[in-house]
């Protein structure tokens, strides 16, 4: 991509430290059986973003909200039996905004992360969710099955992975 946008100019591939410190940090201990159907999703802070530039937080066509709840509509498609649902906020996020939800899907087995570490997280999980952030790939690196909610065709991910599994296109 890089050599491509960037015409003329040398082109270095560095390694990314941060991945490699986060993959180590989930792969140094085994996955507990019970966790075996545990889904995350990853929460970005995306409506305040798109609230502060453009100053109309659908401006992509989804937010972290919508994100979520087609996920949470959508969750049956993962073939997962009794799913658990783990949300984690992104650091700037309040944590009440997902409870409405949370009460909106109650049948299903939804909590927010307590975990304090990211890879405890992603550890912990099956599969992760999320619309396309940096920690989705994270969790590729780790081995696991990684899903963006983007819930419209109008906004590509922008995470030049191919593994990453659509769940628009899932359904």
């Amino acid at each position: 991509i890089a050599k491509k946008e960037f015409k003329g100019i040398v082109i270095k591939k560095k390694e990314n430290y941060y991945l490699k410190e986060m993959v180590n940090k989930i792969n140094k201990t085994e996955i507990e059986q019970t966790n075996k159907n545990k889904i995350l999703f990853i929460g970005e802070n995306t409506s305040e973003y798109l609230l502060e530039r453009y100053n109309d937080i659908n401006k992509w066509g989804y937010n972290e909200i919508t994100s979520l709840n087609f996920l949470l509509e959508n969750i049956n498609q993962l073939k997962l039996e009794e799913p658990t649902l783990v949300i984690r906020p992104h650091p700037s996020e309040n944590v009440n905004k997902y409870l409405f939800l949370i009460d909106k899907f109650d049948y299903l087995n939804i909590k927010i992360s307590n975990q304090s570490e990211l890879s405890e997280d992603i550890k912990q999980s099956k599969i992760v969710v999320g619309a396309e952030s940096m920690a989705l790939v994270v969790a590729l690196y780790a081995g696991k099955r990684v899903i963006s909610s983007i819930p419209t065709k109008k906004r590509e991910i922008s995470l030049p992975f191919k593994e990453i599994e659509k769940l628009i296109e899932l359904i």
